[in-house]
């Protein structure tokens, strides 16, 4: 659990300091198409959602549901956005 939690809290961080209002814009759009979400939590708002996409790349264990490719692309779009 602490895995998940360290890379979901990173996430936070760079969703307010490093991603640029064109990228979290990019990635909300993606999330308010959404019909799959990675935890019941993720469903609260687009910053939750990447936090949780973020953070299930490599805790994948801690989803509450099957992996698809919905949630595959925002867990891409998530990586690419903090690659970046």
């Amino acid at each position: 659990r602490n895995e998940f939690t360290k890379y979901h809290e990173v996430a936070h961080y760079y969703w307010y300091n490093k991603l640029s209002e064109k990228d979290r814009q990019k990635y909300t759009k993606e999330y308010n198409k959404a019909k799959t979400y990675f935890r019941a939590y993720s469903s609260t708002s687009a910053e939750e959602d990447f936090a949780d996409a973020y953070g299930t790349i490599t805790q994948s264990v801690y989803l509450e549901t099957e992996i698809n490719r919905e949630l595959k692309k925002r867990q891409r779009l998530a990586l690419r956005l903090v690659s970046k």
